[in-house]
């Protein structure tokens, strides 16, 4: 059957022309690692196409408040942010959130989340949209974050408090 090879080939001449006396070709099998690659390649192609049907936002964020690699976002919140997940990168939390009450908690909790490894919730307001998430230490100076725009949910439950209240009186 098939394999996959690398080749290398190298031709040589004699010292006074340049007429090709011989080549030296080195064959490297490297059938093993290359099915490795194609089913990584595989792997990864599935898990994105999971990623993208879930309906929340997965952030790596470091300790220096800037955003790890592999971040996924959901379209509603990549559309407020302006910056497609795989841009973000490198980039400061700051420039998203402000430095205002709203980057103060995230901070505090980013830094409880950090110093006790344990898995914690976080309800906050981003530019007008409640939010609600869910954060675990991923390595000693990074966590991920798992974060859902619950604005509409909220709004609804506000609703319905409200007519039950009307029903009461």
């Amino acid at each position: 059957g098939w394999r996959w090879v690398s080749a290398r080939l190298k031709s040589f001449s004699d010292n006074d022309s340049k007429t090709i006396s011989g080549v030296h070709l080195i064959v490297h099998d490297i059938d093993a690692r290359r099915r490795q690659e194609l089913a990584l390649a595989d792997a990864h192609a599935a898990t994105q196409a999971l990623l993208s049907t879930i309906p929340d936002s997965i952030l790596h964020i470091r300790r220096d408040g800037t955003f790890g690699p592999g971040c996924v976002l959901d379209p509603e919140t990549e559309a407020m942010i302006g910056l497609p997940a795989d841009q973000l990168t490198d980039q400061p939390l700051q420039r998203f959130v402000g430095t205002g009450q709203a980057f103060r908690e995230l901070a505090r909790f980013a830094r409880r989340v950090l110093r006790s490894g344990r898995t914690e919730n976080i309800d906050f307001d981003l530019r007008g949209q409640d939010y609600e998430g869910r954060a675990a230490r991923s390595g000693p100076s990074e966590l991920v974050a798992v974060i859902r725009n619950v604005t509409e949910r909220k709004r609804k439950e506000r609703e319905l408090a409200e007519s039950e209240n009307r029903n009461r009186a």
